[in-house]
């Protein structure tokens, strides 16, 4: 991934500058998800790809849609907007089931890191 990562960089980059940037990681991102399903799902069998990704592709385009039109606000605000945004269209589309939110509430719940437990 990152060999391929840095290649379309060095292609795209000088062309589109930060848009290059943020294509090229989006390109990787989907080969490498590509190449992990592909290995997942030969010892796993198969997994209904649509049911698995569209609820995280609404709340990420939701995201975007909201930063899109705040897009006039300072980085910091909107940062915390589009975590706030994704999350709560996450919780709302039941994305979460309940080994999801025991796996959450271990995490937060957790005081201090603690290696010799």
């Amino acid at each position: 991934g990152a060999v391929f990562n840095i290649a379309l960089n060095c292609l795209l980059i000088p062309v589109w500058g930060s848009a290059g940037a943020a294509g090229a990681t989006c390109f990787t991102e989907i080969l490498v998800f590509g190449l992990y399903y592909r290995s997942i799902s030969g010892v796993c069998g198969g997994v209904d790809i649509v049911d698995l990704v569209w609820r995280p592709a609404i709340s990420a385009l939701g995201m975007v849609l909201i930063l899109w039109v705040l897009s006039f606000l300072p980085l910091i605000p909107l940062i915390i907007l589009g975590a706030l945004t994704y999350l709560g269209l996450l919780i709302a589309l039941q994305t979460f089931n309940d080994k999801d939110r025991a796996v959450m509430r271990g995490i937060l719940n957790r005081k201090t890191c603690n290696p010799n437990r």
